[in-house]
């Protein structure tokens, strides 16, 4: 957005942490979230949600990067932004406490 003009009345904003979001889901910018198996191997449901790359689990960087994807969740939450956080079931269960059956 550098060089663009705009007065933020919540649209620029919003679109820039869009942005970030999309960003976040891209696996050539990282590989912080990847698709789930439904995506993976072509079933049709959830084929458009993510999960955290297992591989990253002990990796104090992505740990990081996880706390701060939280973050930007609950910034979304507060602001009343609706940004598209792409996570299957499983995942909002577990942050909401509830019990996830197979």
């Amino acid at each position: 957005f550098r060089g663009e003009n705009g007065s933020d009345a919540g649209g620029v904003f919003r679109e820039g942490m869009s942005r970030v979001l999309e960003d976040l889901y891209s696996p050539e910018t990282l590989n912080l979230l990847i698709p789930c198996p439904n995506a993976q191997h072509g079933l049709p449901t959830n084929t458009d949600k993510f999960l955290p790359n297992p591989q990253l689990a002990t990796c104090p960087l992505a740990l990081e990067m996880f706390e701060f994807v939280g973050k930007l969740m609950g910034m979304s939450l507060r602001a009343n932004l609706c940004l598209p956080f792409h996570f299957p079931s499983l995942i909002w269960k577990r942050l909401l406490g509830h019990e996830v059956l197979r």
